[in-house]
């Protein structure tokens, strides 16, 4: 009867373990993946190059993203308005809410360098950025 109360004790321990509750590991290690998306972002990135429906454009040179530290997102582009963004849970996507909202995948992120992907009015756009 001992082995049978030992092997319960260790299955409802095994499963409490795996529950992923607000408190848990994973939750905290999403937090801080977005802390630091959010820290990199920071600043003023040009536009490098751009591709809509898989053909390089010129037609977006001279595109700038200002991420400001009070969440807002500053573009010179015409068709979307300055707003405010925010970042997904695991740090990986930006949604810029301004008159309409607009979500960006970001593909890469480094010290110098933002890729970010979107589909925008039935089209698919890969923006690769400097920081300025």
């Amino acid at each position: 009867m001992s082995k049978q109360y030992t092997y319960y004790i260790f299955v409802f321990l095994f499963t409490l373990s795996s529950c992923d509750g607000n408190g848990s590991a994973t939750s905290v290690v999403k937090e801080e993946a977005n802390a630091s998306t959010y820290k990199s972002l920071m600043g003023k990135w040009k536009l490098r190059s751009g591709i809509v429906a898989n053909q390089k454009t010129d037609r977006l040179d001279g595109t700038t993203f200002e991420f400001m530290p009070d969440k807002q997102l500053m573009t010179n582009l015409p068709t979307i308005n300055n707003g405010n963004f925010s970042l997904n849970a695991a740090g990986t996507e930006i949604e810029h809410r301004a008159e309409n909202t607009v979500s960006y995948a970001i593909s890469q992120l480094q010290d110098t360098t933002l890729q970010l992907t979107l589909n925008y009015r039935n089209n698919e756009f890969r923006l690769q950025f400097g920081r300025e």
